[in-house]
Order: C-alpha cells, then structure tokens, then sequence
C-alpha cells in the first residue's frame, strides 16, 4: 500500500474469481476496504492476500452496502469500484493527481469499458458508461434505494470527468449476463413497486419490445454484432421479468399483507 490518502472500497458476494485482477489494480491507495456479503467461495481469503480490510456486512441494497463501505474508511478521499472492474493506468494517474493536490471539487466520474463475451462493447448505450465514482465522503454520499444508487454531493455539485478508464469485465459469458438481470430486476421490482404500486398490462408488455429496440436501433447496439444482439434481447427480457415481478409476485404478496 502507498502514502496516498485514499479509500478505495469494494463490495462483494462471492467474487472470488474477480478480485485478484481489481484488487492488483487497486494497490496505489493507502488503504482497500472489501465489505463482503456472507460469500461461501473464499472472497474474503482472496482480499487479505491483497492487504484490504474486510468487514462482514448483510446486503440491504447497494447504496447501503456503499454507504457502509465508506464508513469504514480512514481517509475522507474514497474511490468506490465493482469487483468485476479494473483501474487502468491512465485512471490511476489521475486519482492520483486529485487526491495529492487535495482539491475542493468533491465528486468525480469515470469512463467505463465493457467487455462482454471477449469484446469491447461500444454501442447500445453502454459506451460512453460514465459513473461517478471518486468523492469525499464528508460532502457526497450515495442514496439508498434497493439498485441504481446514485452518489449526492450535498451542495449539489456535479462531477468532473477524469481521464482514463476503468476496465468493466462484468459478464464474461451469457449465463452471468442473465444471472444478473434477474438479480437486478428482483431489487427494480421492488423500487417500481414501492414508488408506483403495480405496474399496468401495457408496461408489462411494451416496455421490453421497445428496450431491445432503443438497444439495437436507437443506440446502434446492432453495430456491436451478435454481442449486441444478445445484449439487447437480454435487456428486453431483464424489463420483462422486472414488470412481471412488480405486477405479478409482489403486488399479490403486498395485497395478502393487507388482508
């Protein structure tokens, strides 16, 4: 580990095949905190063989899980990054500036590169995939909705892009891909349910065609090849499964709670 005073935290769930390559990455910081979810492959092994800190944390929602995170972090400096994801040298240098001059701005984003099935995705919205990720947690902090937790600098400053990437390896075959958005559309079922009640018939039947369609056509995901394709469809289907749980499973179970 470095002099440089930053936090860079890691949230996990049985990631142990990801995190050599990003906690290597992460070594310029002063300190890493991995907080683990109760994971049965060995992911808390792997990041003490990398110098981090780990902490035992029960998921409640990935803004939680961040916000938790960044509690246990020495520095105000903290850089919040997935394990399926990389700090190129470029991004590194730049970290690197920012945090030595210790500047005022709070809140910086990232570039990410997607690779999906070996290959750089550069279309259907997934490039450029800028994410705010570098912040002082005495001024920003992310909000906590169950997914697409979003960091909110108090004073409502926006961020500034740094350069470089951070390399994001987060499905390397279809199977993951799908795994995922059924995960991810559990947790939006929830959020769609708990700010709009159930969702309509039309919803649950136009959204997904017209999500492979903003995917392919809209956002040039087709240029991307059969990757895109799948990547579309993939989508389309990640919005259907997220409206049937709205409308179907835990609409019934809210009514039942009710009775």
């Amino acid at each position: 580990m470095s002099d440089l005073p930053l936090s860079i935290t890691i949230i996990v769930k049985n990631e142990a095949h990801n995190l050599a390559r990003v906690l290597a990455s992460a070594q310029f910081a002063r300190e890493i905190i991995v907080v683990d979810d109760n994971s049965q492959d060995g992911s808390s092994a792997v990041a003490k063989e990398y110098g981090a800190k780990v902490f035992s944390h029960n998921f409640l929602g990935f803004g939680q899980q961040k916000n938790f995170a960044a509690a246990q972090a020495q520095n105000d400096w903290v850089l919040s990054i997935d394990a399926d994801e990389e700090i190129t040298p470029e991004l590194e240098q730049a970290i690197k500036d920012i945090v030595s001059k210790n500047g005022t701005h709070p809140i910086y984003s990232v570039n990410r590169k997607t690779f999906f099935l070996g290959k750089f995705i550069r279309h259907g919205g997934w490039y450029p995939d800028t994410v705010p990720r570098l912040y002082r947690k005495s001024k920003v902090r992310f909000s906590e909705p169950k997914v697409h937790e979003l960091l909110i600098a108090s004073d409502g400053e926006h961020p500034i892009l740094l350069a470089g990437h951070l390399n994001h390896f987060s499905f390397p075959s279809v199977e993951s891909q799908a795994q995922r958005n059924i995960k991810y559309a559990k947790l939006g079922a929830q959020e769609l349910v708990r700010k709009k009640g159930r969702p309509s018939l039309f919803s649950l039947f136009v959204r997904p065609g017209w999500k492979v369609f903003e995917c392919l056509f809209l956002k040039l995901g087709i240029l991307d090849g059969l990757p895109g394709i799948v990547i579309a469809l993939n989508a389309g289907y990640s919005m259907f499964m997220k409206y049937s749980f709205a409308y179907f499973d835990l609409t019934k179970a809210r009514n039942k709670i009710g009775e």
